[in-house]
C-alpha cells in the first residue's frame, strides 16, 4: 500500500462557467485554469466532484468526464 498523499499549498475550487443558454462554457473553464496556473496555484479542484452540488445545475456523466 502506498503512503497517503498530503495536499499542501493553494488548491482553489473553480466556478462552473456556463453560457446564457445554460450550455457549458469549456473555453471559459480553460481560461480559468490558465489564469490560476499563471497565478501560481498548486492545483485545482475539479468542478462537479461528487458531493459538490449546485442548485439548478445537472452535470451529466459525459459532461463530468469532459470537464
Amino acid at each position: 500500500m502506498s503512503p497517503p498523499f498530503h495536499y499542501t499549498g493553494v488548491i482553489p475550487s473553480l466556478a462552473l462557467p456556463f453560457h446564457d443558454d445554460e450550455s457549458f462554457a469549456f473555453e471559459s473553464l480553460e481560461r480559468l485554469i490558465r489564469f490560476n496556473a499563471a497565478a501560481g496555484v498548486d492545483g485545482i479542484t475539479i468542478p462537479g466532484l461528487p458531493g459538490a452540488t449546485f442548485p439548478g445545475v445537472d452535470l451529466t456523466q459525459p459532461l463530468t468526464i469532459a470537464v
